[in-house]
This record gives structure tokens, sequence and C-alpha cells, in this order.
């Protein structure tokens, strides 16, 4: 209890000193980045207190609380992503998108090391937006064309380009660049299947089969010469966007595209759907995923995926 009494009183100066720095700002024309930050820094403050306050719960009783996102998180945003590892397949990735949650500053940089720790490639991050307005800000690094294939390290700093000695980094990724389609190794570029996490919150979870007749079936085999064509079933739907992927072992794509109810219209609980892969396709191994979201945006955001099966291809027998 004593310890619920300091973070309530610490809680109130907090807010007494925001207030303070909110009304000098004001008077600035909110043009004063040092009282910017300040007023950023103590609010994430209140926030972080706010939460442990609120996770401390009754003697004895349950506790519900969340998990608080630390000051300056980066997160990269890919398609092709395992653990961490974002992987650089061509000039269709050639730009990254990171996302930046509790900013508390203006000055942040990167930098991009090679397996030697040589930095091949540095800068200043700046909003796509063009200012520095939220507590979540959006960046982009576009890579320079001579990056040769192998192995990086993309580092972000809550600091300026020219001050990144200072302090360690305050998030680490790691880059594969990969200019053929081919997979470097696969032991180390793991298949989209390692993301199946998304859950809705407030509904159940829609389930995907590929069969109508057999929710049971996981795998489909086709042989190389006849029609290949998908009669799947969606239940629990309760949304109308879906869409799927087809990639094959090596996680290149093949075919995706929309998910449409064969009668037109999204009206049960149950939607019968269809999906023609493509006539030429070639014998061997391939893996579908299904999204809640339109095709458009799967690269985008990948937290949307839902499950996937495989799919063999055979020689005619």
């Amino acid at each position: 209890m004593k310890k619920n009494y300091f973070i309530f009183g610490y809680l109130l100066l907090l807010s007494l000193l925001f207030i303070m720095i909110s009304f000098l700002l004001w008077l600035t024309g909110g043009k004063n980045s040092r009282l910017l930050g300040q007023k950023l820094r103590f609010g994430a403050l209140i926030i972080s207190l706010t939460a442990a306050a609120s996770c401390s719960g009754p003697p004895g009783g349950e506790v519900t609380c969340y998990k608080q996102v630390p000051d300056n998180s980066f997160r990269v945003i890919s398609s092709r992503e395992d653990s961490g590892r974002y992987i650089i397949q061509g000039k269709k990735d050639s730009k990254i998108t990171i996302h930046l949650y509790q900013r508390t500053g203006e000055d942040f940089s990167y930098s991009i090391l090679d397996e030697e720790r040589k930095i091949m490639q540095t800068g200043k991050l700046l909003p796509v937006d063009g200012k520095f307005d939220s507590s979540k800000e959006d960046f982009e690094i576009v890579l320079e064309k001579d990056l040769k294939e192998g192995y990086y390290k993309l580092q972000f700093f809550d600091l300026s380009k020219s001050n990144q000695d200072e302090e360690a980094p305050k998030a680490i990724f790691d880059l594969v660049v990969k200019s053929e389609p081919e997979i470097i190794n696969s032991e180390i570029i793991s298949p989209r299947r390692v993301h199946m996490c998304y859950k809705p919150t407030t509904r159940r979870t829609p389930d995907f089969y590929l069969s109508k007749e057999d929710n049971s079936i996981r795998e489909l085999e086709f042989k190389k010469e006849e029609k290949k064509i998908i009669n799947g079933e969606i239940k629990t739907a309760g949304v109308e966007y879906f869409s799927y992927r087809l990639e094959d072992s090596k996680n290149i794509v093949i075919q995706k595209g929309d998910i449409f109810p064969k009668d037109g219209k999204w009206d049960g609980e149950k939607e019968e759907y269809m999906i023609e892969l493509p006539e030429k396709i070639k014998p061997g191994q391939y893996y579908i995923y299904f999204y809640e979201l339109k095709e458009e945006y799967q690269d985008k955001d990948i937290s949307h995926f839902l499950t996937y099966y495989s799919i063999k291809i055979k020689n005619l027998e």
C-alpha cells in the first residue's frame, strides 16, 4: 500500500510539472524543441506510472495489465522477416519502413554495418510526413544501390548521426541482402508461417479450410496436368476482406489475390470460396497463406496473417 501512495504522489508531481511545461511551451508558440522534448518525457513517465499503479491490484486479487512499450521503441515493418531478421530481395525491398513508438525527442539516426563492423550507410531519420507531431512516427530508409549481397546490422539511435558513438544503439536488426530470388540458407530464412500470431481481440478468429467437404484436410496434392482449383470454406467470417498468397518453398510469391464468396455476398457464418492456381505451375512444394485484409495491404501489415496450408504439385503419373 505504501508503494501505491508513493506512485500516486509522484504522479501528482509529474502532472504539475507537465502542466507547467505545457504552459511555457504555449507561451513560446510551440517552437522550443527542448521544452517539447521535456513535455514528451514527462508524458511518457506519467503513462508508465499509471500503468504500474493499475497493475498493482488488490491483495490476493487478479491483476490485469498491459506490457508497457519502452520509450523510443523501434520496429521494422517487413513481409520478409524472421525473428528480427529483415530480408532484402532485389529492388522491390530497397525501401525499409520503420515505426517508432513512445517518442521522446527529435534526434534519431541509423547506421548499416557489414560483417566486419564497417559502416556502409548512415543517416538521419525524419518522419515520413515531414514533422514530429506524435508519440508514434513513421520513417523510411532507402538502401543505396551499391549495397552488395551479404549480412548486415541495422542499428537505430535516439541520437543525431554525429553522436552515435556516445551511446549504444537503441535497437539492432539483422539484414540479409540478396539480389537473386534463391534462398540463402533454409536454416537462416524460415517460411512466413512463423508469423502465425494474429488473433482478433473482440471476436472469434475466422477459420479457413482448404476443403468445404472435409475441414480436417491440411494439404492438397495436384497432378501437373490437371486443373488446380481450391474449393474451400471460411467459418465465422465477420468481415468482408480476405486475401491469399501462394509461395514456393523458397518464399517466392507465385500468385496472390483477394478472396470473395462464391455466392457474391458475405451473409452467413459460413462462406464458400474458390481459388484457381496458375495453369503452368511447376511441380514442387508450395504454401498458401490466408490474410484478414485486402491483397494490396499484405506487405504492409503482416500481423493480419491468419493461417497457412501446404500444397504439392506432382508430375503426372
